[in-house]
């Protein structure tokens, strides 16, 4: 032995009579520490502070960036709402006239694709007034949807160019 002496004892009092140095392990690592008991505490508590310390600084600058970050947020919705707002001013007739122009060429397409089944059958052509009438339908309905379809696009644009306003570009 070197001259080296281990004690194990809970009575921090009578080691700090004669103890000189404290080995710690924590974690698997061991660390000396210079000092008796008390000074090893008294240096542990000081360690356990400044972490506190910092652990508050970081935990108030994340209350600051939360709060910051909610007041972002908020001024993004109002912003989002006065947008929305605007775009509903601006654009409101066109969005009536595209939502009419949609509704309207779904049901030309879909009276298109009657007559076009219709046409598809073999006996409609046996009847000279029936075919007649089929195809006259059917063009009616073609240059009706074509006119609607027109609706829709011009409407669609409109409110396109009133977004790009809306949005800076």
């Amino acid at each position: 032995m070197t001259g080296r002496l281990s004690w194990v004892s809970h009575n921090r009092y009578f080691l700090d009579c004669f103890v000189n140095k404290v080995i710690e392990v924590k974690a698997g690592v061991v660390t000396e520490y210079e000092g008796n008991v008390a000074e090893y505490l008294y240096k542990q508590e000081q360690i356990a502070r400044r972490q506190a310390e910092q652990n508050d600084a970081a935990a108030a600058a994340v209350d600051v960036d939360d709060e910051s970050s909610r007041d972002n947020r908020k001024e993004r919705r109002r912003q989002e709402a006065q947008r929305r707002q605007e775009r509903q001013r601006l654009a409101g007739s066109w969005l009536k006239k595209l939502k009419e122009a949609e509704e309207q060429v779904e049901a030309f397409e879909e009276q298109k694709v009657e007559l076009e089944a219709l046409m598809a059958d073999p006996q409609l052509y046996q009847d000279q007034q029936s075919w007649n009438k089929v195809s006259s339908d059917y063009d009616n309905c073609t240059r009706r949807l074509q006119r609607w379809l027109e609706c829709w696009e011009e409407a669609q644009a409109k409110i396109d160019e009133i977004d790009a306003g809306l949005n800076g570009g």
